[in-house]
């Protein structure tokens, strides 16, 4: 009998037990999550219904989904009020995430506030769809080196963008350009067979071996990258650089930074000057003189131009600013408009040894439709005497696209009031044959010209006179004579006395005081006023006799 009480009892303690832990409400999944690609936005919702007469107020949440490779962060979570009897959906989003395929499950959970025992849950699954995907981050890469070199090497980057593993990423070359026009041939080397995890970025790395007596310029090959379905392609290029250096710039002791040019891709035109300005810096344990070189390149890596500038020392762990220009030429008819290396080197000037530092710029090389210019003026002779004669020679050159008609020149200088005009002459454009002319003129220097340098304008019009170029020429003129005035009451002072540096014949013009300050105009005026004056005052006289006989 005491058995069967303690059984009740203890039966009774159970219900009592459940109907406390029992959940005042239910959760049911409303909308599942479902599958997507990375990226994708995925939309669930649940429902919780409240079985009682009073008002919930639940929190929910469901911090993680966890799969194949780890968890994903989730961060759904928030507090919902379920009225009396009633019910209330929650939706909510997750951003699929790029991680390895398969299905990512988490549990979600609502509780009331202030009674954690009172609880429900929903599972929730996310799938992550297979895919396979790479992408190489960049669409071309450079390798930078010089003829008979096997050390040009350039790191590739390549990303896993897929949701699967990729074991066997092989790299294949299709189009390329890899010979110059006496057959040598670059050669690339390409990296092994390589795995990338999902979500990985792994550089690979390429070589490429260039001959002996390879011309200078820009060779490429088209690589594709591959593994299964998953595949990108790039463009390698490689550049062959001048061969200034047995050191590459990568070994070298000095590193270069270029403030001018500052962007790439800036335009420049026929005669125009590129500033060059860079700051050279020394990290060896040597004091060092160096030289920073420009030269310009087309792209098939023919030289157009050098300049070098003046020797610095730059001594151990110092660095130094050098600043120069770098001067394109106006009569180059090769320079095609395009895209030209502006190439950039320190290297030591001591004892012919070479360690080196390059940069590069690209530059827009453009025409303007008119341009006509002096290519060269040949003045003869340059030194001459009043009286003789000065032949200028011009050879004129169209930079233009445009052909031009009706070009001529004009030579003047102001003090000598010589103004001589050219013949007019017809030339094509650049590229064309009759791109050249040649003007001739010639100027007679007066008479009266003083002994002095003489800056004679030389002006090309173009473009049916409505622009012009001008350019200076110093004639120099000697043998002059020259008129120094003198006060006869006085001596010459140290100045007039010093006739150093005048050549030929001075003759001296004695005056007086008074016609040394008037000057010869000033005296004729001021002797016809005072004639005048003396005339009106007899004047005067005579009619004041004739008034005072009548009177």
């Amino acid at each position: 009998m005491k058995k069967l009480q303690f059984f009740s009892f203890a039966l009774a303690f159970l219900l009592v037990a459940i109907l406390v832990t029992a959940s005042t409400f239910t959760v049911t999944v409303e909308d599942p999550l479902g599958s997507g690609n990375p990226g994708a936005e995925l939309t669930g919702a649940f429902k919780v219904t409240n079985s009682v007469g009073t008002d919930l107020n639940v929190e929910y949440n469901l911090p993680t989904l966890t799969g194949p490779s780890g968890d994903i962060n989730a961060g759904i979570s928030g507090v919902m009020t379920i009225l009396a009897s009633g019910n209330e959906t929650k939706e909510f989003t997750i951003t699929v995430p790029q991680m390895l395929t398969g299905s990512y499950v988490g549990d979600l959970t609502v509780t009331e506030q202030g009674n954690s025992s009172n609880t429900g849950s929903v599972q929730f699954t996310l799938y992550i769809n297979p895919i396979e995907s790479l992408n190489v981050l960049e669409e071309s890469y450079n390798i930078r080196g010089q003829a008979e070199t096997t050390t040009n090497t350039k790191a590739i980057s390549v990303k896993n963008t897929g949701t699967k593993d990729l074991s066997s990423v092989d790299f294949t070359a299709g189009l390329s350009d890899l010979s110059d026009a006496d057959g040598n041939l670059i050669v690339v080397n390409y990296p092994s067979t390589g795995s990338i995890l999902v979500g990985e970025t792994k550089t690979f790395d390429f070589n490429a071996d260039i001959p002996k007596n390879m011309e200078n310029g820009n060779y490429w090959v088209e690589v594709t990258v591959a593994d299964g379905i998953a595949s990108d392609t790039f463009k390698l290029n490689i550049e062959v650089q001048p061969e200034l250096c047995d050191i590459t710039a990568d070994d070298s002791d000095l590193r270069i930074d270029i403030n001018e040019p500052e962007d790439n891709n800036e335009d420049y035109y026929p005669g125009d000057n590129i500033e060059i300005d860079v700051n050279v810096d020394n990290i060896g344990n040597d004091d060092l003189e160096i030289v920073v070189e420009a030269c310009l390149y087309d792209e098939d890596g023919k030289e157009v131009t050098c300049q070098e500038s003046d020797s610095q020392d730059v001594d151990e762990n110092r660095d130094e600013d050098f600043s120069f220009d770098l001067e394109i030429p106006a009569d180059d008819e090769d320079m095609a408009e395009g895209d030209y290396l502006l190439y950039i080197f320190a290297y030591e000037d001591k004892d012919e040894i070479c360690t080196v530092a390059d940069d590069v710029i690209d530059i827009d090389f453009k025409r303007e439709n008119h341009q006509v210019i002096a290519k060269n003026i040949q003045v003869s002779p340059r030194t001459v005497t009043p009286g003789d004669t000065v032949s200028f020679i011009v050879d004129l050159f169209n930079a233009g696209t445009k052909d031009e008609d009706g070009v001529y020149v004009i030579v003047r200088e102001s003090y000598l009031k010589t103004n001589e005009q050219s013949n007019f002459y017809d030339v094509e454009a650049f590229d064309e044959n009759d791109n050249t002319a040649t003007a001739r003129l010639s100027v007679v220097i007066p008479e009266n010209a003083q002994n002095k340098d003489y800056r004679f304008e030389v002006i090309v019009f173009f473009d049916d006179g409505a622009e012009s170029i001008g350019y200076v020429e110093t004639v120099t003129v000697t043998g002059a004579s020259e008129q120094i005035v003198v006060d006869e009451d006085e001596t010459l002072s140290d100045e007039q006395e010093d006739t150093s540096g005048v050549t030929g014949a001075v003759t001296f013009y004695p005056t007086s005081k008074i016609s040394s300050w008037l000057g010869d105009g000033k005296q004729s005026t001021i002797f016809w006023i005072i004639g005048d004056l003396v005339l009106v005052i007899v004047a005067i006289y005579f009619v004041t006799l004739i008034f005072r006989r009548k009177h």
